[in-house]
């Protein structure tokens, strides 16, 4: 399979104020809906479902906040049960000028890169770049991919290709989305496997490479409290992850950041969602750092809408 790179020079950026971008390396994959075509210049009737990045930005000088970048992507349809795109893919080339600005948002400082051409992404953590709408909220993916690109020198390692050809993949899904005033959000997505199953102390298949997730959090219908979730997908096909959750504050550098916390259940670790904002949460390690994922998949979780 042929991947790209998204190569990006985010340096660790206080989200307080503009800062230099140092030389780093990001991968990832995205959606290519309506929006992202319309910033990249994609025909709106080309038979595309998934995008894939590499992008170059180089500094001015030394600790500054703006230069050059060089973007180069791949669109088009998927190969079945595989990652990445036919090899029949076209391939598109753009260049300009970037810089870094600090915005609000959630009354909170951002550290947005901004590139000629109107493409914008939100540094979140020190390995993971998070592409904007116009009006500054996350881009929200699907049920198959999202709009994080992951600093390649922090990747979670491919499973060996011989494991991933032998797993069996995933059942299909037969649980049903809950209804009512007592939830307080879905949330599907696609991630790494092997990494989030350490981070969570669950034994997964040795060839699993992505692992599918559902998240639902419910809340008091009026008092607005969180109390229960509930956490389906590949590493709980046979019974959904069931317990209580909370919100807490705080992550390296972002002290006031919301986090939901997925109480633990018996021989498991708990687990931690970044709120990026109302549509797209992002997975934490145990050192409530983001998580980083590889060319195929992110770790990220975004808010299902039937819209």
């Amino acid at each position: 399979m042929r991947r790209f790179a998204i190569t990006a020079l985010i340096a660790a950026v206080s989200l307080s104020e503009p800062a230099a971008v140092a030389s780093n390396v990001f991968v990832g994959s995205t959606p290519c809906d309506e929006n992202i075509r319309g910033l990249l210049d994609i025909p709106l009737d080309a038979n595309a479902e998934l995008i894939e990045w590499e992008l170059s930005l180089s500094e001015a000088g030394q600790r500054s906040a703006s230069g050059t970048y060089e973007l180069r992507f791949r669109f088009g349809k998927t190969r079945p049960n595989q990652p990445g795109l036919d090899d029949d893919a076209p391939t598109r080339e753009r260049r300009g000028a970037w810089r870094i600005e600090t915005e609000t948002l959630q009354q909170q400082a951002a550290a947005i890169v901004k590139l000629d051409g109107g493409v914008s992404l939100r540094k979140v953590g020190d390995t993971i770049l998070h592409l904007v709408e116009a009006d500054g909220r996350l881009m929200a993916g699907n049920g198959g991919w999202s709009y994080t690109l992951s600093r390649r020198d922090a990747v979670e390692k491919n499973v060996p290709a011989t494991l991933a050809a032998a797993d069996p993949g995933d059942p299909p899904r037969t649980t049903s989305r809950a209804t009512g005033p007592s939830v307080f959000g879905i949330f599907d997505g696609r991630t790494p496997c092997q990494g989030i199953a350490r981070e969570l102390g669950v034994a997964p298949r040795p060839g699993c490479w992505k692992a599918k997730w559902r998240l639902t959090l419910f809340h008091d219908p009026k008092t607005h409290q969180p109390t229960t979730y509930r956490l389906e997908g590949t590493l709980y096909r046979s019974q959904p992850r069931e317990g209580s959750w909370r919100i807490t504050r705080g992550i390296p550098g972002l002290p006031a950041a919301e986090v939901y916390e997925l109480g633990p259940v018996k021989g498991e670790s708990p687990a931690w969602l970044l709120k990026g904002d109302e549509r797209v949460l992002f997975f934490l390690g145990r050192d409530r750092r983001p998580l980083t994922g590889n060319a195929a998949n992110a770790y990220t979780l975004d808010r299902f809408s039937s819209r």
